[in-house]
């Protein structure tokens, strides 16, 4: 919300732009949004696979919930965070780490998929492979800036990039 009002913006309009925010965020998030073609198979592939699967979202918790639950459903996610008071966003990596830990995992076992270079640092900060897609927010050479382990450019290639460790 700061970014997007006048600099010098009081607390009292933010905290009011940021409410009118969420409620027409709310109500029409749904709108125009959909899983990207071809997640609904690579997540159905991955589970068959028995690889355990996770989402970290700075969008708020509330939403990114909401998300999952609506185009997900069935869908194994054996941890879901979005944004909640007192966490520290992403690139900060200690809710990345509180993921492996829930999971039992260690960090390096661990693939950070995303399509921001937020996402690439979070999972260097973290330790986890960094897996960039092109196909999200930010273009692949965007991506490649922040130097991940993989760019990858359809869903279906996150499949045989998680068979090449087996």
């Amino acid at each position: 919300i700061k970014r997007i009002t006048p600099d010098g913006t009081d607390e009292k309009t933010l905290k009011a732009c940021q409410q009118l925010f969420f409620e027409l965020y709310a109500k029409n998030w749904s709108n125009t949004c959909r899983p990207y073609d071809g997640i609904e198979e690579t997540l159905g592939s991955l589970g068959k696979m028995g690889i355990r699967m996770a989402v970290l979202s700075n969008k708020p918790d509330f939403f990114t919930h909401l998300f999952v639950e609506r185009y997900f459903p069935g869908r194994i996610f054996e941890c879901v965070y979005g944004q909640r008071e007192g966490f520290a966003k992403k690139p900060d990596p200690t809710v990345a780490l509180a993921i492996a830990k829930s999971l039992s995992l260690q960090p390096p076992q661990m693939l950070f998929v995303g399509d921001t270079g937020i996402d690439i640092r979070t999972a260097k900060a973290a330790a986890m492979g960094a897996v960039g897609v092109s196909w999200g927010f930010r273009s692949a050479q965007e991506l490649q800036k922040e130097l991940p382990d993989i760019i990858i450019n359809s869903p279906m290639e996150l499949v045989q990039y998680v068979l090449s460790f087996s």
